[in-house]
């Protein structure tokens, strides 16, 4: 499943990028592939336990970090008529 997440730390001021530049690191460590974008990032997970421990790796990170309230917005892409993944959509968009 390929999965597009935004993590929004909430009541820590303006500037946010130290934050999720640390959610970003958890994704990569888990997934090793990530597409990030300037509001979202887009990886791939096998499950839907593997992208639960994703989020409580980056909700304990937060809370580490001080951050007293986090939202996160999150998109999953199931398709099960054939294997996908990021590259393959991107190549159909591109092909118009």
């Amino acid at each position: 499943m390929i999965v597009e997440l935004a993590v929004l730390p909430s009541g820590v001021g303006a500037s946010v990028s130290r934050y999720v530049k640390e959610a970003v690191k958890i994704i990569k460590e888990s997934t090793g592939k990530v597409h990030n974008s300037p509001m979202c990032t887009v990886f791939e997970v096998s499950t839907f336990r593997q992208l639960s421990e994703i989020l409580e790796k980056i909700d304990k990170k937060m809370e580490e970090m001080g951050v007293p309230r986090e939202i996160f917005h999150i998109n999953i892409d199931i398709r099960r008529d054939k294997k996908i993944n990021m590259e393959y959509k991107l190549s159909r968009i591109m092909q118009q």
